[in-house]
């Protein structure tokens, strides 16, 4: 019996033990599954997760470097930019400065033109006096006229000059005014040894040549620059329509016959044809601006037109012709200006009242060619007692533009 229970006994612990060893199996078996279900669980979610992040780094990657790519590309686009606007701005830049080098070409017009020559702005309170360009002390200083013939009134803006005399051929010439009858004239002498440092020098206003020639037929433009043309404002209250300038230049002792600015044309007008003198005209109350070319005027009256005659029979008797001739060879043959270019007007004299012809003495035998020049440039004869001009300056310059912008007080208050 004892043995029969010990071996119940045994068996029943035997089947125990199999029992605890069976449930430890199975629990050992669910918690394996359990942590391998987990373990690949979360292996997915670290794949996924790895994935994803992969994923969005490689966006992150492209779009950085889409983004690099980009910027690259735009600092390539922006620096060829910058290097084609560099080009346009030098390309500019080398057109401006071919502009430059094209007005350099004009650049001497304004380095080299002397300024407007004022000196003889009359009055006793004038534009030019208040701006240090003369005076009327200094301008009556160096006047001289013979007060037998002319009486002068000197006015605030003006001077009243009147003749007090009439012209006569047989009259003796004096020793202090030249040449016979010349004595109705204000002269002005040592013009360049007073107070003031500007000159009138003599020479062609632009290119050399001009305005005889353009510019496109001198072979080689030289620019002078001087003045070449004079302005005077007066009234002409005469019926003498010419009147002249006789001039002394640097290094002359005296007025020479063939020193004269002649054929001077007031309100009536030039000649229109070649028997057309114009040596009269109606006078005038009202005041009027004349411009004058001196290497043209200085031409018919000092005996230009009589060489132009003799030496290559131009009929360059009177004025009409003589301009036509000057203009068609090109210039105004050898005047005394045309030699003394550079030169300056030391002395001048006005006749304000006729036009002089000095090209030969009195009594000479003149020729066909000199009776005509005299009769178009020589109006003495008109000079009568009780003539009257105002003259309110006379100023020389390179250009009639340049004499233009001059106004005196009495023009600006006009």
């Amino acid at each position: 019996m004892k043995r029969f229970l010990s071996i119940l006994l045994s068996v029943l612990m035997v089947v125990s033990v199999l029992a605890i060893v069976a449930s430890c199996s199975g629990n050992k078996t669910d918690t394996t599954t359990a942590e391998t279900t987990a373990e690949t669980t979360t292996a997915k979610q670290n794949d996924t997760t790895k994935q994803t992040t992969e994923v969005t780094t490689v966006t992150e990657t492209t779009t950085a470097k889409e983004t690099t790519t980009a910027k690259e590309t735009t600092t390539a686009k922006e620096t060829t930019t910058a290097t084609e606007t560099t080009t346009a701005t030098e390309t500019t830049t080398a057109t401006e400065t071919t502009t430059a080098a094209e007005t350099t070409t004009a650049k001497p017009v304004e380095t080299t033109t002397l300024p407007v020559f004022a000196r003889f702005d009359f009055g006793t309170d004038t534009y030019a006096e208040k701006e240090g360009l003369t005076s009327h002390e200094y301008l009556t200083s160096v006047l001289d006229y013979d007060d037998t013939c002319i009486m002068v009134n000197f006015e605030k803006d003006y001077w009243d000059v009147w003749t007090v005399a009439a012209y006569d051929a047989s009259a003796p010439m004096t020793e202090a005014f030249g040449q016979k009858n010349m004595r109705f004239a204000l002269i002005f002498n040592d013009i360049v040894t007073f107070d003031f440092d500007d000159e009138i020098v003599i020479g062609y206003g632009g290119y050399k040549g001009t305005p005889f020639k353009s510019v496109e037929d001198i072979e080689t433009p030289t620019w002078a620059g001087k003045h070449q043309y004079m302005q005077v404002r007066l009234v002409n209250k005469t019926s003498n329509n010419i009147w002249s300038i006789r001039f002394i230049k640097t290094g002359d002792g005296s007025y020479f016959t063939t020193c004269v600015m002649g054929n001077l044309y007031l309100q009536g007008g030039e000649p229109e044809s070649s028997t057309d003198y114009r040596r009269t005209c109606t006078p005038t109350d009202e005041w009027a601006t004349y411009t004058y070319d001196i290497f043209l005027t200085s031409g018919l009256a000092s005996g230009r037109g009589q060489v132009a005659w003799k030496s290559n029979n131009a009929k360059c008797d009177n004025w009409f012709d003589y301009k036509a001739y000057v203009f068609e060879v090109g210039n105004p043959g050898g005047t005394n200006v045309v030699w003394s270019q550079d030169k300056s007007f030391t002395s001048l004299e006005l006749n304000l009242f006729a036009g002089i012809y000095t090209y030969g003495s009195e009594g000479e035998q003149w020729d066909t060619a000199a009776e005509h020049i005299k009769e178009a440039c020589d109006t003495r004869a008109n000079i009568v007692s009780g003539m009257n001009v105002k003259i309110d300056y006379l100023i020389f310059g390179c250009s009639p533009e340049q004499l233009d912008a001059y106004k005196s007080t009495i023009e600006a208050a006009a």
